[in-house]
């Protein structure tokens, strides 16, 4: 059981420090909230060695999602197309 805890304590704790590096380049309070909550609910598991504070964490995580502190995906629009600005007498092919 203890090296279940301290796999799903490292993986949490990576989860942890990438969204601190997260938070840095977007500065969004729900970022760093998940990142707190990740990193914490690890460092409680590996202190208790008991696997109670990870799914307490988990809970935690899904339940400041679904109260829509996760950022949203920032989708790029695609760029406008190219139109052909030359009158339609130029458009024709020459023959």
């Amino acid at each position: 059981m203890r090296i279940l805890i301290y796999a799903f304590a490292t993986v949490f704790i990576f989860m942890a420090v990438v969204m601190m590096f997260t938070y840095q380049r977007t500065p969004q309070r729900g970022v760093f909230l998940l990142g707190i909550t990740y990193g914490v609910s690890a460092v409680a598991a590996l202190v208790f060695m008991q696997a109670w504070p990870l799914f307490v964490g988990l809970l935690l995580v899904f339940g400041l999602r679904a109260l829509g502190f996760d950022p949203k995906p920032q989708i790029q629009e695609p760029p406008p197309p190219v139109t052909d600005d030359r009158p339609e007498a130029d458009k024709r092919d020459p023959p």
